[in-house]
């Protein structure tokens, strides 16, 4: 009895640090994620936020289907449940309380229900198929951790109103203005001309039509280059002042055209990185399904973990 209770209490503590290490890669993903909205450089695909995002979620993709996997009892499901409630709570609290405590209880029911849907599959396999039983818990998983975080972003992009749209498209047009407005001084175009209009030199260059029909403008107020600049109107300073006199104009249409669609920006930036992490997230999963397998023989080899044959009845009809 006593070598029984020893092993039972060995065995529980083995779960124990399994419970303890889906805590931790939860915090840390949790952590890298935030990271992530805070930069607020959401499709820089940058690596730096992409490897580690990819690990963790293959690491917890694992720990979480051994954990799922091992439940003996009702009550261990709760255990999974609360850890998620208590750490989404915590990080979305950062944007928002009323948010983080309706969010955090919603995606911790969605991932309940998820768990007792893989453990269901699980009594209808006669042998152990963890990526075919494991895919509800495992999707689900990856589904809370993108709305979570999409969540997040829609939070903290309520600000928008107030950023700077148009200096973002004037940024991104800086380099094709400076280039052709160098090439054109360099034709002496603004010699003999008191003023310059860019909707004329529009016409007659693709590359800047393009450029400013990218942002919805379509129509330029004429500009005299001397009057530009008191001090430099000549040479590099004539051609960088008149670029920049474009640029600024560039922001303010810019500004003024998506002015009455502001509205829908935190929703739509909430849909695309929605979108964009369900992609990492399929990656990772692809990663985990190959892998899984491989992960229980090697921890079923050095008695981390084991397998038991147990009876079940089956009801059939008869005639």
């Amino acid at each position: 009895m006593e070598g029984k209770s020893s092993l039972k209490s060995f065995l529980s503590l083995k779960k124990v640090a399994f419970y303890i290490l889906f805590s931790l890669e939860i915090i840390f993903l949790l952590r890298t994620l935030f990271e992530f909205v805070d930069t607020k450089k959401y499709f820089s695909l940058s690596p730096d936020f992409a490897v580690p995002f990819a690990v963790l979620l293959i690491l917890s993709l694992w720990t979480l289907n051994i954990l799922v996997g091992t439940i003996e009892n009702r009550w261990e499901i709760f255990i999974l449940f609360c850890i998620l409630l208590i750490y989404i709570f915590i990080f979305l609290n950062f944007f928002g309380l009323t948010e983080a405590l309706a969010g955090s209880f919603g995606f911790s029911l969605y991932f309940l229900l998820k768990i007792n849907k893989t453990k269901k599959l699980e009594k209808n396999l006669l042998k152990i198929k963890v990526p075919y039983s494991g895919k509800p818990v495992s999707k689900g998983f990856l589904a809370i951790i993108s709305g979570v975080t999409a969540l997040a972003v829609f939070l903290a992009s309520k600000d928008v109103y107030s950023a700077d749209v148009g200096k973002w498209a004037a940024d991104i047009a800086e380099k094709p203005v400076e280039k052709i407005v160098e090439e054109e001084y360099n034709k002496e175009y603004f010699e003999n001309q008191k003023m310059f209009d860019l909707n004329s030199l529009g016409e007659t260059n693709p590359e800047l039509s393009t450029v400013l029909k990218s942002f919805g403008i379509t129509d330029f107020p004429a500009i005299n280059p001397l009057g530009i600049s008191e001090k430099n109107i000549s040479g590099e300073n004539m051609e960088k002042n008149i670029a920049e006199t474009f640029t600024s104009s560039i922001s303010e249409q810019v500004d003024k055209i998506i002015e009455p669609y502001r509205k829908y920006f935190s929703p739509a930036l909430a849909l695309l990185v929605f979108g964009l992490l369900q992609i990492y997230g399929a990656i990772a999963y692809f990663i985990y399904s190959i892998t899984i397998n491989p992960i229980l023989l090697l921890l079923s080899k050095t008695k981390i973990i084991g397998t038991e044959k147990i009876q079940v009845e089956k009801e059939v009809l008869k005639l």
